[in-house]
């Protein structure tokens, strides 16, 4: 049992805040993973796949975000120079990486006149049925950070945002 004025009692008290913090983000961030496997929409390996998807897809956008404000130079980048310059981990390397069971596409649209740049992701299931199948189709874009899906086609901008 600490002293109540030891030196470790101390330490304890000044770092019990940041300690408690550290614990309210992993709980956080832990049920912020259950309910995105839950908002999958499916069982077993398909609705885990579907949860991996979209957050990749957020991890997609992150590093593109990164990448227009430093290495882009005001441009969004492939996934070649996300990849390269180290802002997505070599899961991504290609020109349509397969990761978690999902093929991911991604569409450059460069600075055009007084048009800003953009891009646009896809992640479809890479197949219809089988151990690599997922559910629906994902689609995000530059314009907002909404993950948008369509269970039958590659899903667009005009697919409904997930709730």
């Amino acid at each position: 049992m600490m002293k109540k004025n030891s030196p470790s009692r101390a330490r304890f008290e000044k770092l019990a805040p940041f300690v408690l913090i550290a614990l309210l983000s992993s709980l956080v961030a832990g049920c912020s993973a259950v309910q995105e496997a839950t908002n999958a929409g499916s069982k077993g390996v398909s609705g885990a796949d579907e949860a991996a998807a979209m957050r990749s897809l957020r991890t997609v956008a992150s590093a593109e975000g990164q990448y227009m404000i430093t290495a882009g130079d005001g441009s969004y980048g492939t996934f070649e120079q996300l990849v390269g310059g180290q802002f997505l981990d070599q899961r991504f390397k290609g020109s349509a990486p397969v990761v978690n069971g999902y093929v991911f596409t991604l569409k450059l649209t460069p600075k055009a006149g007084e048009q800003a740049p953009a891009y646009s992701v896809n992640a479809d299931p890479q197949a219809s049925s089988g151990p690599n199948s997922g559910g629906r189709h994902f689609y995000m874009d530059s314009s907002a950070s909404v993950i948008r899906a369509n269970a039958s086609q590659p899903a667009t901008a005009s697919d409904p945002p997930l709730q």
